[in-house]
């Protein structure tokens, strides 16, 4: 079993625990996100309760989220890459971080655009290239990130969206991978293939 608590204070980390402690078995993974609010030991306090409780019953991870700002919107945006990755491998973590900062190499992005706004993109490429094997449909997670406000697209992020830049984008990624960053290997090519599927996406749904 495989478990997500989010979570911002010690009573609502108390309470999942009571909830999952009767329900683990020693094999499971139980990822603990949060974001922190006014007080940040608050949320320190609250990832702490999870590793004392549930120590030795759970694989516990845990990892805070801090909002820029004061604002947890860009947190919540890149949420969803952090916690498949505490979940379950490291692509999850790396390939939309390594996206992300490739980004910034191209036009206006780094004025345009948020952090957790380009590791979003990087979170919808990364789905599209693991194609059978992706935990998420693309379309999906495209729609739920644009609900929330997010512009995903190469323009909408501050580059241009087209073919050159496109290329050159794929390029970067490709130039910055390690074996750490993507467990299922992708080439240029492929990483390009990936990002017009991503574009063709913004096309259908605008």
């Amino acid at each position: 079993m495989r478990v997500l608590i989010a979570t911002d204070s010690v009573h609502t980390t108390a309470a999942a625990c009571d909830y999952l402690e009767p329900r683990l078995n020693g094999d499971d993974t139980v990822a603990v996100v949060t974001v922190p609010a006014d007080e940040a030991r608050d949320a320190e306090d609250a990832l702490n309760v999870a590793t004392a409780r549930l120590l030795g019953r759970a694989d516990v991870r845990t990892a805070r989220l801090d909002a820029a700002d004061g604002d947890p919107t860009e947190a919540i945006l890149a949420a969803p890459g952090l916690a498949a990755g505490l979940l379950s491998d490291r692509s999850y973590l790396g390939f939309p971080h390594v996206f992300c900062y490739a980004l910034l190499n191209h036009g206006a992005v780094s004025s345009s655009s948020s952090h957790g706004e380009r590791v979003a993109y990087g979170v919808v490429v990364l789905q599209t290239l693991l194609g059978e094997a992706a935990e998420a449909e693309p379309s999906e997670l495209r729609a739920w990130y644009e609900e929330l406000g997010a512009d995903l697209s190469l323009r909408g992020l501050g580059a241009d969206g087209d073919d050159d830049t496109l290329d050159a984008v794929a390029a970067d990624v490709e130039s910055k991978l390690d074996d750490a960053a993507l467990t299922v290997p992708a080439s240029r090519a492929e990483i390009a293939r990936a990002i017009r599927r991503v574009e063709r996406l913004d096309a259908d749904t605008g």
